[in-house]
């Protein structure tokens, strides 16, 4: 992932410099940032609390904390689950949370939740063919089945 980043931030003359580290041991000083960003991270990670807690210590306080997960119950995750019992999958050994845990897991490192988006609510055999109905589905999944939706997002304020 790093060199794909590397190579792309170059490619569009991006001055960034990339680092790899323990996520749940980061190089950098305490409240060092406004932001931090979590996607589809926790689900690789042996202590999802101490990811989160180390997010909290590098924030300033009252800095924000973006993190995304796959739903334990949405869809695509549901699909996932099953294939990767017969197909070698990166996501064979990925733990998927509920929303529900989401929040309590930041509540108990020091966040509060500040806002939440839910998307995707449909099976991946569809997506390939993106059908007209897709956009439709999408729009009832969103206001009348969040549980089903399988990538969720959450913004959070260290308290």
């Amino acid at each position: 992932m790093l060199r794909v980043a590397r190579a792309k931030s170059a490619q569009a003359n991006l001055d960034i410099s990339w680092l790899r580290a323990d996520a749940s041991a980061l190089p950098f000083r305490s409240g060092a940032f406004d932001l931090t960003t979590i996607v589809l991270g926790l689900e690789f990670t042996a202590e999802p609390g101490r990811v989160v807690g180390e997010a909290h210590r590098v924030l300033k306080p009252e800095g924000d904390l973006v993190v995304a997960i796959l739903n334990r119950g949405g869809l695509w995750t549901l699909w996932r689950r099953l294939k990767r019992l017969v197909v070698p999958s990166v996501w064979r050994r990925a733990t998927f949370f509920r929303p529900d845990e989401l929040r309590d897991l930041l509540r108990a490192r020091g966040f509060a939740a500040q806002g939440w988006r839910r998307a995707v609510h449909f099976l991946p055999l569809f997506a390939r063919d993106r059908v007209g109905w897709l956009e439709w589905w999408e729009a009832i999944g969103t206001r009348w089945m969040p549980a089903s939706a399988t990538f969720v997002a959450v913004a959070a304020r260290r308290l």
